[in-house]
């Protein structure tokens, strides 16, 4: 399987839990998006071996054991400054599509605004006003 690399720029301060977190949210979204195209529930076995109490309930910690090591998304690079980078690498396909859902995410309140701001401009032309 084709695998590929995706880089997030890093600007401004970024405390050491805000990083974490960042690096743990790429992870869920990419295990997610590979286990919905590639994941094995056969392998909850590996869940339940890995367990201190033999219990093969999947979380949002351990899931990523449903998928084989080379499934897994690796963290490639970090250079933590201002500006900074990490970038990760996992299977091509994955990657795209956490690429596109990130950007959907990022982009979502710019578009809502804009939409406001345009209906707010209609609303006032047409001589009413908008209150939300």
């Amino acid at each position: 399987m084709e695998r590929k690399t995706i880089k997030f720029e890093i600007e401004q301060d970024w405390t050491a839990h805000e990083l974490s977190q960042f690096i743990d949210s790429v992870d869920y979204y990419y295990t997610v998006f590979a286990l919905a195209k590639y994941g094995n529930v056969e392998r909850r076995s590996v869940i339940q071996d890995q367990s201190i109490d033999n219990d093969n309930t999947i979380t949002p910690d351990n899931m990523y054991l449903l998928l084989e090591e080379n499934q897994r998304l690796s963290v490639q690079e970090v250079q933590y400054a201002s500006p900074g980078f990490i970038s990760f690498e996992g299977l091509a396909d994955v990657i795209k599509e956490v690429k596109e859902f990130i950007k959907d995410i990022l982009t979502i309140p710019t578009a809502l605004r804009n939409r406001h701001i345009s209906e707010e401009l209609n609303a006032k032309k047409n001589g009413m006003s908008l209150l939300i």
